[in-house]
């Protein structure tokens, strides 16, 4: 494909990374309001002829079920099963605490008079919601130490997209990108070398601008920075190589997107280059753009020695 022809390819990738919604994760439906409602039902046992408070706890039992299902939209059905530990034992353990207010559809006991079912509407305070999932870090930091997550795509132009599981660990792209910031001082944090894969549901969904989604991963793996990149490569029909990395930083605390970047190299024919190399200078050029932006936000703790990527634990 010759130059012009590469031009709305590489533009369309760039327009990926566009502003998306900075308040809640990837899929959730909300009113104007930030809410999400959902319509549930709940059941309890009547114990002793108290009635009212079976219909308590048949209410409770609704309402919890109503944040169960905004957390299922949040993180997906796998994140979900992957974290149900920590969610049940803080998130749904409080979760009147996200309800906004709800009404009652329907109650009555049964037939036998045993059992109070509810069927009601309940509005889920998203914002909050969403601040209490961030806040369930799968791995904390140690003192002293910023971390930064990398989500990083690459490709090469014409070829079919990846399928299947991830590759074990990280592309040149992605090396060269984070190289700076690791000789920076900051601590680099990769899906690959988590303990609990993220779930690949919510990192498609944050290499696609949803910043929801890159606050929601970036807060389980302690990172304050979230940094999302596509770089693609494609030779032209003369020879030459043209690879564009582009790519921004978000702060996990406030959502607020601190740098988008690009950059575009150009390898001329006549030499054995590769798409590896394209990949790596235009994502090396990148990486040096946004280490500025993120010392200006967050410098890197005062150190001589470079901070190690966080690895797997056995």
């Amino acid at each position: 494909m010759n130059g012009p022809a590469l031009l709305p390819a590489l533009l369309a990738a760039l327009l990926a990374l566009g502003p998306a919604s900075a308040r809640g994760a990837a899929h959730t439906p909300q009113g104007p309001e930030g809410v999400a409602r959902f319509e549930v039902e709940g059941e309890a046992v009547i114990l002793r002829g108290n009635q009212a408070a079976a219909q308590e706890r048949a209410v409770d039992g609704a309402l919890r079920r109503a944040v169960l299902r905004a957390v299922r939209q949040a993180v997906g059905e796998e994140g979900l099963a992957r974290y149900r530990r920590q969610i049940e034992g803080s998130v749904l353990a409080s979760g009147r605490d996200y309800i906004r207010s709800y009404r009652v559809l329907h109650m009555a006991a049964d037939a036998q008079g045993r059992v109070v079912q509810v069927r009601l509407e309940a509005v889920v305070d998203w914002p909050a919601l969403d601040e209490a999932l961030r806040a369930l870090r799968l791995a904390r930091a140690e003192a002293g130490e910023l971390r930064v997550l990398f989500l990083v795509e690459e490709r090469v132009l014409g070829d079919p997209p990846p399928s299947g599981a991830p590759p074990p660990g990280p592309g040149i792209a992605e090396e060269r990108l984070s190289l700076p910031f690791q000789e920076a001082g900051y601590a680099i944090v990769r899906p690959q070398a988590q303990r609990e894969v993220f779930p690949p549901s919510q990192v498609a969904a944050a290499l696609k601008g949803e910043m929801g989604a890159a606050r929601l991963l970036g807060g389980l793996c302690g990172c304050r920075l979230v940094v999302t990149a596509r770089a693609v490569s494609e030779r032209e029909r003369n020879g030459a190589l043209v690879a564009l990395a582009n790519g921004r930083i978000l702060r996990v605390e406030d959502g607020a997107v601190i740098a988008i970047r690009s950059s575009q190299v150009r390898l001329p024919p006549g030499r054995a280059r590769s798409h590896e190399a394209a990949l790596a200078a235009s994502a090396g050029r990148l990486g040096a753009q946004l280490l500025a932006e993120a010392r200006r936000a967050l410098p890197p703790p005062a150190s001589s020695a470079p901070a190690p990527a966080v690895q797997k634990k056995p």
